[in-house]
This record gives structure tokens, C-alpha cells and sequence, in this order.
């Protein structure tokens, strides 16, 4: 073996759609419309240099599409189809949501279709969870407590809790 680098026989990324262009890394402003709002943001794109086409990659839109939903909390807009937005955007069905909430799937249904008032803390929770989401926070979050809080078996532990606190001084 020798430790002269070889050159790399990695051959660029075609354009599938139009099979001939190569593909290379470009921005383009994605923009999103939700309550009648419009959000835009530049992601991260491949371009091809043939047809022009831009691809972006699905993780990219997806974090878009939660960073719009914390904006949507962050702002109020406390409308089925922002709640409707915000749940799908989490990735969530009206079931599984509904089920964290510890209320019947027909009430999200309800909300979301603007045939029930929308509970401002229901808005409150699912807006948090987004933040959390888009934060990347994995344990200790909202979800946890709901799915905790759910659970009519849960046990209480009979030993002492320790926590782990640090001061700043």
C-alpha cells in the first residue's frame, strides 16, 4: 500500500431529471404559505447545470417546515390551520396527537376544521413541541411528560430523586 492519495473516481451526481446535467450545490428561497402567512427561507439545493432544476433535499424541507411551525406559535397565530400545519409538520396523525393530548382524536379533527374552538394550551403544547423539535432536544421534553402523563399505570419511584444541578457562580 502506498500513502500517496489517490485521486478520487467519484463521479459527479446526475440530474434526475433531465439525465444529463450535473448536479452542484446551490441555494434557492423556498417559501411556504400557512393562515395566511407567507415564509421564506434559502435552503440548501443541488442545481443542475443542464435543465436548470433545483433539488432540495427532504431533511431540509422538513426543518423548514418546523421552523415554521415554532414561528407560527411564536406569533399567536392560533388557528386550525396553523394547528393543522404544526401537527403535520411534527409528523404526527390527528391520533397521535390527540393521544398525547389525553383527548378523543374527534376533538383534533374538530379543531383543525375550525368546528371546535382550538384550546390556546392544546396551541401552546404542540407549538413547544416544535421548538423542541427544531432545537433538537432528545430527552426531558414535552412529548415525554404528555406520553408520562398518559400513562394511567404509571409508578411513582420510592426512592429519593437525585438531581444533578450546577450553579453559576
Amino acid at each position: 500500500m502506498s500513502d500517496v492519495p489517490q485521486a478520487s473516481s467519484v463521479s459527479p451526481k446526475r440530474c434526475p431529471a433531465c439525465y444529463d446535467g450535473s448536479l452542484s450545490a446551490s441555494e434557492r428561497d423556498h417559501d411556504l404559505e400557512v393562515a395566511g402567512l407567507r415564509f421564506v427561507a434559502r435552503l440548501p439545493t443541488e442545481a443542475c447545470d443542464r435543465c436548470h432544476e433545483h433539488f432540495t433535499q427532504g431533511d431540509d424541507l422538513e426543518h423548514f417546515e418546523i421552523a415554521v411551525a415554532v414561528e407560527l406559535a411564536r406569533l399567536g397565530v392560533c388557528t386550525p390551520a396553523a394547528m393543522r400545519f404544526m401537527r403535520k409538520s411534527l409528523g404526527y396523525g390527528a391520533g397521535e396527537l390527540a393521544e398525547l393530548l389525553c383527548v378523543a382524536v374527534d376533538a383534533v379533527i374538530s379543531w383543525e376544521r375550525g368546528s371546535a374552538p382550538l384550546p390556546v394550551h392544546a396551541f401552546v403544547i404542540v407549538g413547544q413541541m416544535a421548538r423542541e423539535s427544531l432545537d433538537g432536544r432528545g430527552r426531558g421534553n414535552i412529548k415525554d411528560v404528555l406520553r408520562v402523563l398518559a400513562d394511567p399505570n404509571r409508578l411513582l419511584p420510592a426512592n429519593p430523586i437525585r438531581l444533578m444541578l450546577r450553579f453559576r457562580r
